[in-house]
C-alpha cells in the first residue's frame, strides 16, 4: 500500500498546480526531524503561556475584564522617523487620518491609553521594547503595557516577526494601507461600526469550495468548515444569529462577490479556500498573493488557474459602492491570505529533503491586498480581516499521528473563536486560542526535533 500524502494548501498562481508539492508523512517527518530545534528562551515563554491559558483560563491579570478596555488598556504603535523627514510626515499624516478611531480608544481606555513610536533598530526583539517599559514575560498587567495593541506599520517598518512575539502575550492587530486617505476610511467604518444605532440581524455565512481531484480543500469543507458550521447553529441558539453554508459547487465567485457586495453582506464570514501563490517579484503578486480560490478552478488536473478563478482585491474595486462590509468580521483560512513573509519559513524543512522551494516568498514583506480593500472601503470598511501569514496547513485542524493515515479532526481552538466573536467579544481577545495552539504545537516539535528521528510508515 502506498504511503499517503500531505497535500498543501496554496495554489500556483501562474500554473494553477500546487505552490507546493505534496509530501508523505514520512518525507514530512524527516524534513521535520532534520532542521535546527527552536530556541529555548521562545519555547520557555510558549510553554509559560500555554501553562497560563490552561490551567488559570487567562492572559491578562486575573481580575482584568477582557472586554473593558479602561481595566486591559490599549496601545497604537507607530514606526519611529527620523525628525523632519518623509517618513516622519506621512506618519504624522497617518496619525492624523486616524484620530477619531484613537480619540474613541482614548477615551475608552482613559490612563491606559498608550501612543508609541518604536524604534526596531534600537528595539530588535519584541523582550527589549518590553523591557524599556518594565513589561517582562507571565501574564499581562495593564498597568505597565496595555493588552491589546494595534501596529500601524508595514511589516518592513515593524517586522512580522515583531508581531508574532508580541502575540504570544498579548491581543495584537496590524493596519497597513498605501494611502493616508485609506486609514481615515478605516477609522471611520470602525467608528460607525461601533456607534450605529441598530445593526442589522446578524448572520454567518461559510464558505468553502472544494475541486476535482483535490484533497485538500476535500479535507477543510468536511473536517473543518462543515463541523465549524453546525457548531456555531447549534451554539448560536438563542443569540439571534442566522447560520448559512455556501459549500463545494455553491462557493463560486458569484457567491462570494455576492457576500461582499452588499446583497447578503453577513457580519462574520469565514472562508476556507485555497489561496494564490505567485512567484517572487512576479508582476501580479503584489496585487493578487492570498487570492480566494473559487469553486470555478478545476482542481489540479484540470486547465491553468486564471483571474475568474479567484476573488482578488480588483474584484472588490469592481464592486465599488455597492460594496457593504460594513462591521463584518472575516476568517481567511487561506494561504497568505493575510500576508506574506519576505523569508520562506518552510525551505528549510523542505531542502531536508532535497526539495528546492527556493528561501524567498517575496522581495520584501507584504499585507494582503484584499484584506487592506476591505478594511480600508471608502464607503463601509469591515471591521477586522482575520488570516494566515504566509501558508496555512491542514494539520491546524486535522491531527496526523506517527503512525497510521487515519487524521482526526482537531477543532477545539476554531469553537472557541467562533463561540468568542458571536458573542461579541473582541477579535484581539477571542482568537487568543489559535496562539495557545502555536504555542502548544511549537513546544511539541522542539521535543520531537530533539529525540531519534522514527520512520513514520503507513498501516
Amino acid at each position: 500500500m502506498s504511503e499517503p500524502k500531505l497535500v498543501f494548501n496554496g495554489i500556483d498562481g501562474k500554473s494553477g498546480q500546487y505552490s507546493l508539492a505534496p509530501l508523505t508523512l514520512g518525507e514530512f517527518a524527516a524534513a521535520v526531524a532534520s532542521t535546527p530545534a527552536l530556541n529555548d528562551d521562545v519555547l520557555e515563554e510558549f510553554r509559560e503561556t500555554a501553562i497560563q491559558c490552561k490551567e488559570h483560563s487567562y492572559i491578562a491579570m486575573y481580575g482584568v475584564d477582557t472586554d473593558d478596555l479602561a481595566q486591559t488598556g490599549w496601545a497604537v504603535i507607530f514606526p519611529e522617523a527620523e525628525a523632519d523627514s518623509e517618513a516622519a510626515g506621512r506618519r504624522e499624516a497617518i496619525r492624523a487620518a486616524l484620530t477619531p478611531l484613537l480619540d474613541r480608544r482614548k477615551g475608552q481606555a482613559n490612563s491606559r491609553y498608550r501612543e508609541i513610536n518604536l524604534n526596531v533598530d534600537r528595539t530588535g526583539d519584541k523582550q527589549e521594547f518590553l523591557y524599556s517599559f518594565k513589561a517582562g514575560k507571565g501574564v499581562v498587567d495593564p498597568d505597565v503595557f496595555p493588552y491589546y495593541v494595534l501596529l500601524v506599520a508595514s511589516p518592513e517598518e515593524i517586522s512580522f516577526d515583531i508581531q508574532y512575539q508580541l502575540a504570544v502575550q498579548y491581543a495584537v492587530g496590524r493596519i497597513c494601507f498605501d494611502t493616508v486617505a485609506e486609514y481615515a476610511h478605516y477609522a471611520a467604518s470602525v467608528v460607525a461600526a461601533e456607534t450605529r444605532e441598530q445593526a442589522p440581524p446578524p448572520t454567518a455565512v461559510f464558505f468553502a469550495p472544494s475541486h476535482p481531484g483535490d484533497a485538500a480543500t476535500t479535507d477543510s469543507a468536511k473536517n473543518l468548515v462543515e463541523p465549524l458550521a453546525s457548531f456555531a447553529a447549534h451554539d448560536a441558539h438563542g443569540c439571534g444569529w442566522t447560520i448559512k453554508e455556501v459549500l463545494r459547487d455553491d462557493a463560486t465567485k458569484s457567491a462570494l462577490s455576492e457576500l461582499l457586495g452588499g446583497k447578503s453582506n453577513p457580519a462574520f464570514l469565514f472562508a476556507a479556500p485555497h489561496g494564490v501563490a505567485f512567484p517572487v517579484d512576479d508582476e501580479y503578486q503584489r496585487h493578487g498573493q492570498g487570492a480566494l480560490v473559487c469553486r470555478e478552478w478545476d482542481g489540479p488536473l484540470g486547465r491553468d488557474i486564471t483571474s475568474a478563478d479567484y476573488f482578488a482585491a480588483r474584484d472588490l474595486d469592481e464592486l465599488g459602492q455597492d460594496a457593504d462590509l460594513l462591521g463584518m468580521i472575516a476568517f481567511f483560512f487561506a494561504c497568505f491570505g493575510a500576508g506574506t513573509p519576505k523569508h520562506n519559513e518552510f525551505a528549510p524543512y523542505l531542502e531536508a529533503i532535497g526539495a528546492r522551494p527556493g528561501p524567498l516568498n517575496a522581495s520584501r514583506s507584504f499585507v494582503a491586498r484584499l484584506p487592506q480593500k476591505m478594511l480600508s472601503h471608502s464607503q463601509r470598511g469591515a471591521l477586522a480581516v482575520i488570516g494566515h501569514v504566509g501558508r496555512a496547513w491542514s494539520t491546524s485542524f486535522s491531527w496526523h499521528p506517527q503512525s497510521g493515515n487515519t487524521s482526526h479532526p482537531q477543532l477545539s481552538s476554531f469553537k472557541s473563536v467562533l463561540r468568542a466573536l458571536l458573542s461579541g467579544r473582541r477579535v484581539g481577545f477571542a482568537t487568543t486560542p489559535l496562539g495557545l495552539t502555536y504555542a502548544e504545537l511549537a513546544s511539541d516539535l522542539h521535543l520531537y526535533q530533539r529525540r531519534p528521528h522514527r520512520t513514520i510508515k503507513s498501516s
